[in-house]
């Protein structure tokens, strides 16, 4: 409805139809009142009802609370990706429980010899402007540089008509757009990663993409202005080399409200960022990936217009490491599964070689669980029981256990459910017409 609402307007010069412009307005402010009030008040009464699920870290944490200025860690659960690369789920909220955020990351450590930072655009090259989604240029540079893209985000603002961009972006040592004076992020030829001001050097660098504004600087948080709440993504660099991207779901309220630059430079300094920088945000942040025994990337955020956006350049981790088709480990597809008492799920389990990539199960391998009464396992597939509680799933062969996950069985009170339905659906409303004002924006006055 969204897409059909923008498009019906017109996008070309000369073509916009103002009385369509001026009735979607009108309706759009009418129904985004009206469902504002009513989201806001069934949100404070699911409140009153409920309780959240939350999951607990896995593995210490990367995020140093004690330099958090508003949040604490509600949940954080880590992932491994192919080739070795980490990934993090972080929901952070604040003392009183009521402004939930969501955010993800990827961390790519100095020692990961496999791992490689690249930039992309349209088709893997700079041969002329264009716009494509993250996903799309991450097949199109596993094309054309022989790689296996693992991680995918948007990168720097650009002309959302020809898709030029609007500041620096280098592709395999090749300058394919100028700087323009803001600071950048960028490989050097010998593989360091470097955040530079606008005037800084850029003939060492093998790759390299623009940003819009500094977000901490040795040590210190520096963002220059504030700015409105809205997804955000950043890059950072710790003091010992690793590459810290992020990415902040936002304009999804009580989802996940977005940050402002200050809340997104104090969360970089929390996750150890000696220098952090501020890419483009809105609707074009975005973070796919592949884990451990999966195919292919898969976005993990939830993009604030409702779908993936076509965007300009793009800041992607790729993996040279290769398939070895010999069995290494088991890897869960997540460290704690939900399930509803006397239901049905399946659980996601893999067996992959020693880089990640998926091969044959063992065999005389299975699935156990070490709390019975709270359900049975066959094969892959878990049934819960009548009761609630919480217990591990584990990999079992020849009486070893190869690998463990969680699992939570949780009873849905009634009320909980029909609070959480009702404000779910006025909650979809309200963002149908902040993602069409949103969209709406962009086209028609760059904004």
């Amino acid at each position: 409805l969204s897409g059909w609402a923008i498009d019906s307007i017109g996008t070309e010069p000369g073509a916009v139809n103002f009385e369509r412009v001026f009735f979607y307005c009108g309706l759009m402010i009418v129904f985004y009142v009206v469902s504002s009030a009513l989201s806001y008040i069934l949100s404070v009464l699911m409140i009153l009802f409920t309780l959240a699920l939350t999951a607990s870290a896995a593995t210490e944490s990367a995020i140093d609370e004690s330099k958090l200025e508003r949040y604490h860690v509600t949940s954080e659960k880590v992932y491994t990706l192919v080739g070795g690369i980490t990934e993090r789920e972080i929901v952070l909220n604040n003392a009183s429980g009521s402004y939930q955020q969501y955010i993800f990351i990827v961390e790519i450590a100095p020692d990961n010899e496999n791992a490689k930072i690249i930039t992309g655009y349209n088709d893997g090259d700079g041969d002329g402007w264009g716009l494509k989604t993250s996903r799309d240029q991450a097949h199109a540079l596993e094309n054309t540089r022989g790689v296996n893209v693992v991680a995918s985000f948007n990168g720097d603002f650009h002309n959302t008509s020809t898709g030029e961009p609007r500041g620096l972006v280098i592709m395999q040592g090749e300058v394919i757009h100028p700087s323009n004076g803001t600071p950048f992020f960028g490989i050097t030829k010998d593989g360091k990663p470097v955040i530079r001001s606008g005037n800084g050097r850029t003939d060492d660098l093998q790759e390299a993409i623009d940003g819009y504004c500094m977000l901490v600087e040795n040590g210190r948080c520096v963002a220059g202005e504030t700015g409105k709440l809205a997804p955000r993504t950043a890059v950072g660099i710790r003091d010992d080399g690793t590459v810290v991207i992020c990415v902040n779901d936002g304009r999804q309220d009580p989802y996940s409200y977005g940050f402002d630059n200050d809340e997104m430079a104090n969360v970089m300094y929390a996750l150890g960022c000696n220098t952090a920088l501020n890419l483009d945000g809105g609707a074009s942040s975005n973070i796919l990936t592949q884990r451990e025994g999966t195919d292919d990337i898969e976005m993990r955020s939830v993009p604030s217009n409702g779908w993936e956006r076509k965007i300009a350049a793009t800041l992607h981790v790729a993996t040279t490491a290769e398939k070895t088709g010999e069995f290494d480990h088991i890897a869960f597809n997540e460290p704690i599964f939900y399930s509803n008492v006397k239901k049905s799920m399946n659980i996601d389990v893999y067996a992959v070689d020693k880089n990640g990539y998926r091969t044959e199960f063992p065999e005389g391998g299975y699935l156990e669980i070490a709390d019975e009464s709270l359900g049975t396992i066959e094969g892959t597939k878990f049934t819960s029981k009548d009761k609630t509680g919480t217990t591990t799933i584990s990999y079992i062969l020849n009486g070893e256990v190869l690998a463990t996950a969680e699992i939570e069985v949780y009873r849905e009170n009634a009320i909980t459910s029909f609070f959480n339905e009702i404000t779910d659906f006025f909650n979809k409303i309200r963002h149908m017409f902040e993602r069409i004002i949103e969209e709406l924006g962009e086209r028609l006055f760059g904004i």
